[in-house]
């Protein structure tokens, strides 16, 4: 029931005040919590796709394509079709490891086989560098 307090009637406005200061008080302390433990999530996340919730191991994950409203996950040994749009993983994905290449693509930097001219070579899948990130792909072979 996630009950904090109760009050009896007849109540002042002291008791409400006391009793407003504790939920307050418990749900900053949820959100705390809530936060730290994202912050402390492992490398695996779950993801909705062909009717199930497939748990994804970062390790495995080589690189998102967008797929209209749609995105292809694709991993080592499979491809997933999920219901989110990629900037929802752009947002979730750690910047260190994961590179938006292309308006369509988000690649694992340690998966890059080489990068040659516009396209980066991940296992046998070439992916295209759009102009507008080529500047955060160079700065990965130039610093």
């Amino acid at each position: 029931m996630n009950v904090v307090d109760y009050i009896l009637k007849p109540f002042s406005f002291d008791r409400l005040l006391k009793a407003v200061n504790k939920v307050s008080d418990t749900q900053t302390t949820k959100t705390v919590m809530k936060e730290i433990s994202i912050e402390t999530t492992s490398t695996r996340f779950f993801i909705k796709g062909d009717k199930k919730h497939h748990q994804i191991d970062l390790n495995d994950l080589l690189f998102i394509e967008a797929y209209g409203n749609y995105t292809k996950l694709f991993l080592k040994d499979e491809m997933i079709v999920s219901h989110e749009k990629i900037s929802h993983y752009e947002s979730i994905l750690t910047e260190g490891n994961f590179l938006r290449v292309h308006k369509s693509f988000i690649v694992a930097i340690d998966k890059i086989k080489f990068i040659e001219g516009n396209r980066v070579l991940i296992n046998e899948h070439k992916i295209p560098i759009g102009q507008t990130y080529k500047s955060n792909v160079n700065k990965l072979y130039n610093n």
